[in-house]
């Protein structure tokens, strides 16, 4: 009965271990590519309208 319980634990450490990894790629994949887009897109969005409402004036 002992070595049934031991091979069952394994099975299922075995099982969220690979789960964790998958969540874990995913989210550092997302976090890196989200802070890299929205970054040079407010910077560049500011000083156009700032520039163009003195040159109409």
């Amino acid at each position: 009965e002992g070595d049934a319980h031991e091979i069952d634990e394994t099975v299922n450490a075995s099982n969220t271990v690979e789960g964790d990894v998958s969540a874990a790629h995913g989210e550092v994949s997302t976090v890196v590519e989200e802070p890299s887009i929205p970054s040079p897109t407010p910077p560049t969005l500011p000083p156009q309208p700032s520039q163009d409402i003195p040159s109409t004036s």
